[in-house]
């Protein structure tokens, strides 16, 4: 799987934080807000991973559905910033070895668990009950991975690390207080692997 380009997200940002028309008033739209969402998330993976050589077969399943809940503030109608805590789901791996530097003759499986906080500057681009959106942010990711080979035994080892995520989508909003969130995002470098989310979610905008 390919994310989008990087620039795309750029790119709207950059025109949400110019739009100046089309929108509710400012007022109507400044101040706090919270949601939840919930979608697939893929990440950008495969059986070559795994693989020392020895891999007889091999089968590594990389979607898993993904939750996040997320809330923020909306300083004007072109400018928010929001925060988060995404569970990125979980990768799965299955294979059989020959026996090479990595991995012990027979069956072996590997699994990955991670989650990531994150915040990001959210350019909008508003029309009327309707709006775009891109982010641009960092998030703050941990990956919990378990390994099991028939010889060696199972262990296990947890990693984490800081890097860029970014995302674009639209809400609709079908009363004042209550929206409804469609969105991509992207949360870079999890394990040195881009793990993509889509997802659908509802927003309640605060007082």
């Amino acid at each position: 799987m390919r994310a989008p380009s990087f620039a795309i997200a750029t790119a709207i940002f950059l025109v949400g934080l110019g739009m100046n028309s089309l929108t509710f008033g400012q007022d109507e739209d400044k101040g706090g807000f919270f949601g939840v969402s919930i979608g697939q998330v893929e990440v950008d993976v495969s059986t070559s991973d795994f693989d020392d050589g020895s891999l007889i077969s091999r089968d590594v399943d990389d979607t898993d559905t993904v939750w996040k809940l997320f809330g923020g503030y909306r300083f004007n109608k072109n400018l928010a910033i929001e925060g988060g805590f995404a569970d990125g789901g979980e990768i799965k791996f299955d294979g059989v070895s020959a026996g090479g530097f990595l991995w012990a003759p027979g069956p072996v499986s590997a699994t990955v668990e991670t989650e990531s906080i994150y915040v990001a500057v959210v350019g909008v681009i508003p029309f009327k009950k309707w709006a775009l959106f891109g982010k641009l942010g960092f998030h703050r990711w941990e990956a919990d991975s378990s390994v099991t080979n028939t010889i060696i035994g199972a262990f296990s080892f947890d990693d984490d690390g800081t890097d860029p995520m970014y995302g674009i989508g639209v809400e609709w909003r079908p009363t004042e207080r209550l929206g409804v969130r469609f969105e991509y995002e992207v949360f870079t470098e999890v394990l040195d692997e881009d793990a993509a989310a889509t997802s659908v979610g509802f927003v309640y905008k605060m007082r």
